[in-house]
């Protein structure tokens, strides 16, 4: 599973829990307002059973990212699905700089695979016909990426590794994603940053290589959840948001890994992948866990941070840690973030 696949493809937990929502609204239970998923972890949640048990009605926001976390922002809903560029982004445009005290969202949670070599997360890669053997090379090449998530941030390190500015390369920027995931295809991007899933197929085939991966270049990827700050010194609302994350944290780290046949079988059939694509996802999902938000992922993070105050995309930020929140690391059983 990836950001994209997550956010990567946000459609909704409301399949299996927002249906379950509607027919229980007469029972007078609280509503607990999540961010989206993919509809293949719809109904993969649904199979667990593990949220039909949850002293709250679970209500999904069925908007894309964008507007999702402007709806945490306006306090529509309760917990969005975040990044760390998302957060990044968000502190760097506000004045006065926020602190550990002042910031109105945190990140409280963070899920994430380890890191496999043949594998990798979000990476910069050339199709074999561009001709590129060496990061040299990437000069002069017609390069995708996308405005938004963590991918930007990929794409700027990677030109920085490269020895490049974007006037070494043709760029070719957009903020639909799936349409630079087709011109890469297509062969009208010779060089693309994106979600390895995406391009599984090209990887696979050889048609094309991975030059750089955000964990070469040292940037935490990571898929996870914000809540409003006020909402976290809630005690009533607190503990809704704490035991979704306990139940989410339990899919996420054992009930998915531990049926792949039924998650492989989710992606062909609900999220209508094909099935090596699907084997591609379900496999790289494997030892996915609640990450720390410690210095090895702070580090990363600090890292996207340095790198988009560079390229003049944010203000440059003094202390990148104010947007997270650990109070769940050791609930959620956390492990260290690695690159």
């Amino acid at each position: 599973m990836n950001m994209r696949t997550l956010g990567v493809s946000l459609l909704a937990l409301a399949g299996a829990l927002g249906l379950v929502a509607a027919a229980h609204a007469a029972d007078g239970k609280p509503v607990l307002k999540v961010g989206s998923f993919d509809p293949a972890i719809t109904e993969l949640a649904k199979q667990s059973g593990l949220f039909d048990d949850a002293p709250y009605i679970i209500e999904a926001a069925k908007t894309p990212f964008g507007e999702q976390v402007a709806a945490l922002n306006a306090g529509t809903i309760d917990v969005a699905f975040y990044g760390a560029t998302t957060a990044l982004r968000q502190q760097a445009a506000e004045t006065p700089a926020w602190t550990a005290q002042t910031a109105p969202i945190k990140v409280i949670a963070g899920f994430s695979p380890p890191p496999i070599r043949d594998i990798p997360k979000v990476v910069t890669a050339a199709r074999t016909d561009a001709g590129v053997a060496t990061p040299a090379d990437l000069k002069g090449k017609s390069w995708a990426f996308s405005v938004g998530g963590d991918t930007p941030t990929v794409y700027l390190a990677s030109l920085k590794a490269a020895g490049l500015t974007h006037n070494d390369i043709t760029p070719l920027e957009n903020d639909n994603y799936g349409t630079n995931i087709a011109a890469f295809h297509s062969g009208q991007a010779q060089v693309l940053t994106a979600f390895a899933d995406d391009i599984a197929d090209l990887l696979q085939s050889g048609d094309a290589k991975v030059i750089y991966s955000s964990d070469d270049l040292g940037v935490a990827v990571f898929y996870g959840f914000a809540a409003r700050s006020a909402d976290l010194a809630d005690p009533v609302k607190e503990a809704r948001i704490r035991d979704y994350l306990v139940r989410y944290n339990k899919f996420e780290s054992e009930w998915y890994g531990a049926h792949p046949d039924k998650a492989r079988e989710a992606f062909i059939k609900v999220g209508q992948l094909p099935p090596d694509l699907a084997d591609f996802i379900v496999s790289r999902h494997k030892g996915t866990a609640s990450i720390n938000f410690n210095d090895a992922l702070l580090k990363g993070v600090r890292k996207s941070a340095d790198v988009l105050a560079e390229n003049g995309d944010i203000s440059p930020i003094e202390d990148i840690t104010v947007t997270f929140d650990d109070r769940y690391n050791k609930l959620l059983n956390s492990v260290d973030y690695q690159y």
